[in-house]
């Protein structure tokens, strides 16, 4: 420790300079990519204000992006996540468009089943299928106690989170939704906030709004 602190500035950085590096690097492996080791110190170098003398090489987009989103996820550990943030996190992993398969991207998935699989096109190799999209807000609260409204103004929300609601609800939109009444429709949010499935938006007063609890 003594000698820690006794070290120069440029100490702190060059050890954070390595531990994304090497992060970006593991990153890219688990998805089967293996990025230029000089790609991504130059791509680090550039994000931290570094100059990199006698390093040959330049950076690409998919460097650029995944240390882009390794620098905001470490530097802001303590901000919440949001359905935005998370969707531009996504859409960095993939900057250049597959010429293999269509990726959608910068939005949450539709209807259509989402794999993990490896192997040629023409003979896929899935290792893994994510739920149905249709109630899987169901299978999160479902040792939750709601009622059939809640559920269904839930399901609406992350049906189209990215898109009308993309600034979260207020007590007026959840009264239109559930068809009840301002009194019912206010105790409702505060019982979804209050059980964790939804969590107040900047604002406040008479213009509280709620999103999703991510």
């Amino acid at each position: 420790m003594g000698r820690t602190e006794a070290a120069p500035a440029q100490t702190d950085v060059a050890v954070e300079m390595d531990a994304l590096i090497q992060n970006a690097i593991r990153t890219s492996e688990i998805e089967g990519e293996h990025l230029d080791a000089g790609a991504v110190r130059l791509s680090v170098a550039r994000q931290l204000g570094l100059e990199q003398t006698g390093v040959t090489g330049r950076p690409t987009p998919e460097s650029d992006s995944l240390v882009a989103l390794l620098l905001e996820a470490t530097h802001q550990p303590e901000q919440l996540l949001s359905c935005e943030q998370l969707c531009r996190w996504q859409a960095q992993l993939f900057p250049v468009p597959s010429i293999l398969s269509q990726i959608v991207i910068d939005e949450l998935r539709g209807e259509h089943p989402m794999h993990v699989i490896s192997g040629r096109m023409d003979q896929p190799i899935v290792h893994f299928e994510a739920p149905p999209r249709q109630g899987l807000e169901q299978q999160r609260h479902a040792t939750t106690p709601l009622s059939e409204r809640q559920i269904k103004v839930l399901n609406r929300l992350l049906d189209n989170a990215g898109e009308e609601f993309k600034a979260g609800i207020n007590a007026r939109t959840y009264q239109a939704l559930a068809k009840v009444s301002k009194a019912t429709s206010t105790r409702d949010l505060a019982d979804l906030v209050e059980k964790g499935c939804l969590q107040s938006l900047p604002g406040g007063g008479r213009s509280s709004r709620y999103g999703l609890a991510l």
